[in-house]
């Protein structure tokens, strides 16, 4: 007993010291606590099982399950850097493409700054981005069938993925719960992700849209690595060493400057 009350006490601290690092390895946790190196493995797989942390290449991170906030309220946050974000994105987009774009509220704040395009075809499973852009007649939006996931103002399900997987895109534009080089893009919720990796698949262009204050932080679910997007589009928060990071593994970094008002 008093062995039990020793090990989940060292687990706990464990937890702590990886909250307060944000990475933690194998080697370090040894002799931080003075054990051997399979016993911090134990601890460690212990952990994984709770889904508390997550072991990377050679470490292990926090597993933040951050409750999954209704859409609008998301939009109030780093509403700056995403309407940046957003403008930037959308950009990108030219007459008669056809796109992708996820229900997550930095995409969101994409929409508003399509509706100059012409013969745009919209393929999305958020409703908010068909209620954005409902009245404009010479945008087309195509929507799967599926169930209505309120939080997200989202259509989920098996029969969303699949009308989903049988049609094609110039580019599909993604947010993120979260962002790391190690473990790539995460979302809490895997109704959402299945719909994020359905949309990566059947687009030529891949382009991640995130905010910086994702970075390093670990969601639930990993939906993308690096190799899978070719580009992502973040406010200038992010460190210029995480920017080279990204670049390193094949990703082109365009960082945008959020405006801000007195």
């Amino acid at each position: 007993m008093k062995t039990d009350k020793y090990r989940e006490a060292r687990r706990r601290q464990i937890l702590e010291l990886i909250g307060k690092h944000e990475t933690c390895s194998v080697k370090e946790l040894s002799s931080r606590f003075q054990v051997s190196d399979a016993t911090i493995r134990l601890d460690l797989q212990a952990l994984m099982d709770r889904k508390q942390v997550i072991r990377t290449h050679g470490s292990v991170m926090l597993v933040q399950k951050q409750p999954v906030s209704p859409l609008v309220e998301r939009l109030r946050i780093h509403t700056a850097q995403k309407k940046a974000i957003g403008k930037a994105a959308a950009s990108q987009v030219q007459d008669g493409d056809i796109i992708g774009l996820d229900a997550s509220s930095t995409v969101l704040a994409m929409t508003s700054f399509l509706k100059e395009r012409r013969h745009l075809t919209i393929v999305t499973n958020c409703v908010a981005v068909a209620n954005e852009l409902i009245e404009e007649k010479h945008i087309q939006i195509i929507m799967p069938g599926g169930k209505i996931k309120h939080d997200s103002a989202s259509l989920v399900g098996n029969s969303a993925v699949q009308y989903i997987g049988k049609l094609h895109l110039n580019t599909a534009f993604v947010g993120a719960r979260s962002m790391s080089v190690p473990v790539g893009l995460g979302e809490g919720d895997e109704e959402e992700v299945n719909i994020k990796k359905m949309l990566l698949q059947i687009a030529q262009t891949r382009v991640a849209m995130v905010d910086s204050s994702k970075w390093n932080n670990v969601s639930l679910i990993t939906f993308s690595d690096w190799e899978t997007i070719d580009r992502i589009v973040t406010d200038n928060g992010l460190d210029l060493k995480h920017q080279q990071a990204l670049e390193k593994l094949g990703v082109y970094v365009q960082t945008v400057e959020a405006e801000t008002h007195c």
